[in-house]
């Protein structure tokens, strides 16, 4: 049992990571797309990639672990400054993704 509930939420992280970091992509791309700016193509959209893909894992550990089919141990949230320093990371990638070409 504890083998498909481990199964079950590989699957589930995976839905919602591309579901997820998707939209955020998508939505900051279409801001920047609005200003004429298209980071998509470039190295720019690998920042804004990198940045989603943070935002996720910070979502993820402190909120959607806690919803899933996996109950076992070393689930935790992370501590406040590892959660600046990543959320302040991808806010400086979302703003440098259109500097980068």
């Amino acid at each position: 049992m504890k083998t498909t509930s481990v199964f079950l939420e590989m699957i589930r992280l995976l839905i919602l990571l591309f579901l997820i970091a998707g939209i955020g992509f998508t939505a900051v791309n279409k801001v920047f797309r609005s200003f004429g700016i298209d980071v998509a193509e470039t190295r720019g959209g690998t920042a804004l990639s990198l940045s989603m893909l943070i935002l996720y894992f910070v979502l993820y550990r402190n909120k959607l672990q806690f919803t899933g089919y996996y109950q076992g141990k070393g689930r935790m949230n992370l501590k406040r400054p590892i959660i600046l320093l990543l959320v302040s990371t991808s806010i400086f990638l979302i703003v440098l993704a259109p500097f980068l070409h």
